[in-house]
């Protein structure tokens, strides 16, 4: 014998079914019934069938939408900052960005000790701030994973708003230091400075 709380259940959401009744489920047909289906016996495809027929076909016709119409008078140039390689970028900030999250503390340690050290620097008008970027990716990471680490890094460190950056590396990470750096040439080398912490004594 079920609980009630079953039987009131069943006698809600089901009802006697015959061949070709709809199967209702969350409001919409599902499909047709193919033999009688009791009141809370399984619904499946031994019973059941779609209601689809035929194919349809798509036919992508492209975009359509209109050119966008600027209004006439407005600026042609901006505020920025021109890069050795043609980029622009709106920011001129100083990142120190990691190799690997096993020295996510580190980089975060070196951002803040340089907003300290270099406070008088950021008082002026054409220096946007110090940030550590962290991630806990990196250290066992392999294949595409690593790729795709190593990929959004490298872009990462050719963005024009980074004006220089530190690469702070560990030593033993999977994605290595010096494979980060073949994968981000496009940067400007006079803007980078990088060192693995197993190799220095102090990072700071």
């Amino acid at each position: 014998m079920l609980p009630a709380i079953f039987r009131l259940a069943t006698r809600w959401h089901f009802s006697q079914l015959t061949p070709g009744d709809a199967v209702v489920k969350y409001g919409f047909a599902i499909g047709k019934a193919t033999a009688d289906i009791a009141a809370g016996a399984q619904v499946h495809s031994h019973n059941l069938a779609t209601a689809l027929s035929g194919t349809i076909a798509y036919h992508y016709a492209g975009c359509q939408a209109q050119p966008l119409q600027f209004p006439a008078g407005l600026p042609t140039e901006f505020q920025g900052y021109r890069r050795a390689n043609g980029k622009v970028g709106t920011r001129n900030e100083l990142w120190i960005i990691n190799t690997v999250g096993c020295v996510n503390r580190a980089a975060m340690r070196v951002a803040e000790l340089a907003r300290k050290e270099f406070a008088q620097l950021l008082d002026l008008p054409n220096i946007d701030g110090i940030h550590g970027l962290t991630h806990p990716f990196g250290c066992s990471q392999l294949g595409d994973d690593l790729s795709n680490t190593r990929e959004l890094l490298a872009g990462l460190i050719q963005h024009p708003n980074a004006g220089a950056v530190l690469i702070l590396g560990l030593g033993c990470e999977n994605n290595q230091l010096a494979k980060l750096l073949q994968a981000s040439p496009d940067v400007d080398q006079q803007r980078i400075r990088a060192f693995n912490a197993q190799q220095v004594e102090d990072e700071f």
